[in-house]
């Protein structure tokens, strides 16, 4: 699912005001799972949250070395192979 444009995002300028930010901050912090973005045009890990490292083990820097080995590297092979296809 794409998210497209966010509700409180500025329709013109794409920017998120201040407040909103705070918000989303809080949201994720309080998410009881793993909250995890991916740059597909960069090839890096843009946020993870306090999840995956209580859940996983992975400190937010073992992560951030992973780039996009990330996902094969915590996702068994039987399990990938049927996700990633």
């Amino acid at each position: 699912m794409a998210l497209g444009r966010i509700p409180w995002q500025s329709q013109t300028s794409g920017v998120i005001d201040a407040d909103s930010l705070e918000f989303l901050r809080q949201v994720a912090a309080l998410v009881p799972g793993i909250i995890y973005v991916f740059n597909h045009e960069t090839m890096s890990n843009e946020y993870t949250n306090r999840c995956i490292a209580e859940l996983l083990g992975y400190s937010p820097a073992d992560i951030k070395a992973m780039g996009d080995d990330l996902l094969p590297t915590i996702i068994h092979d039987d399990d990938f192979d049927r996700i990633a296809g």
